[in-house]
């Protein structure tokens, strides 16, 4: 199945936690900086994933992802000080941007509010993109 969710204003309130889960399929989640979010929690099996931070961030977001075999695509405005931390089995990690990478962690920018992003991934591939 084919699923998009996009924020296009800011959310007049702040929302704890958004959570997502899904089998197999294409997920596409657009403007998750309007979302005024602080905790994302995105389950997925085998599929296609992007994620886009883009929009007025207000307060840190924790993020964590969980795939089985996929292709995930995160996706940061430029500027925005974002950390990617990967775990799991076999990827390919391609990232797109200034990132300043140590180990299995990516991060860019500075400063507050940051984007703290957690990825599980057991195989597949991961895009991580400054836009």
């Amino acid at each position: 199945s084919k699923s998009s969710i996009t924020f296009t204003s800011p959310n007049p309130s702040i929302m704890d936690h958004f959570s997502y889960k899904t089998g197999a399929s294409q997920v596409e989640v657009k403007g998750l900086g309007y979302a005024n979010v602080s905790d994302i929690t995105f389950d997925g099996g085998a599929g296609s994933y992007s994620l886009d931070f883009s929009g007025s961030l207000k307060n840190d977001i924790s993020c964590t992802i969980k795939t089985g075999m996929s292709d995930v695509k995160l996706i940061f405005p430029q500027g925005v000080h974002a950390k990617v931390a990967v775990t799991g089995g076999l990827g390919n990690i391609n990232a797109n941007g200034t990132w300043t990478i140590n180990g299995s962690t990516y991060e860019t920018g500075s400063g507050s509010p940051m984007i703290n992003v957690t990825v599980e991934m057991a195989v597949g591939n991961l895009s991580i993109t400054q836009n």
